[in-house]
């Protein structure tokens, strides 16, 4: 008997995650064949932190063959490679006090606390790997208006002109 169809499903917020019921994802402890009835509830895009409702169902034909060659270089080479390796280096490379920081950093939230406690720069590793990879030059773009926007609500929320008025005093309100 032939394999069973497995679905593809695209993050309608990043527009670049892609999860596929066949492979999984083992990074957000996905098992492959787990079908998108059952991706818990509390389960959030890696890329973005959108919800499973973002997912939108994807037919075989929107996906070129382009795009299905990126995935498969993504899986074999730079998730099981180079994403490991980079992960670490954005945590060795943690130094505040007016220093570029990194690691952990995936939202524009992310960036204004990190600028807030001293940072004058901040790196992003991860996240532009896998927007390089899913979606190349429009993917990296896409990923950096995701970032601008939610640092844009940031600096409205606590009133921020500027980028430079984000500073700690930003917690006390």
């Amino acid at each position: 008997m032939g394999e069973k169809y497995t679905a593809r499903y695209l993050c309608t917020v990043c527009k670049i995650y892609i999860y596929d019921e066949k492979k999984g994802d083992p990074e957000t402890n996905l098992a492959a064949r787990t079908t998108f009835n059952n991706i818990p509830g509390t389960w959030r895009c890696p890329i973005c932190g959108a919800t499973r409702d973002s997912l939108k169902l994807i037919a075989s034909d929107e996906l070129n063959q382009v795009h299905s060659q990126k995935e498969e270089f993504t899986l074999v080479k730079v998730r099981n490679n180079a994403l490991e390796k980079l992960a670490g280096l954005c945590g060795v490379y943690k130094v505040c006090d007016g220093n570029p920081t990194g690691g952990g950093v995936r939202t524009g939230f992310d960036v204004m606390k990190m600028l807030a406690l001293g940072a004058n720069g901040v790196l992003i590793g991860r996240d532009m790997i896998r927007a390089a990879v899913g979606g190349g030059p429009e993917g990296i773009k896409l990923h950096f208006d995701y970032l601008r926007s939610d640092l844009k609500r940031g600096m409205v929320m606590t009133g921020c002109k500027s980028i430079d008025d984000i500073n700690c005093r930003i917690f006390d309100k």
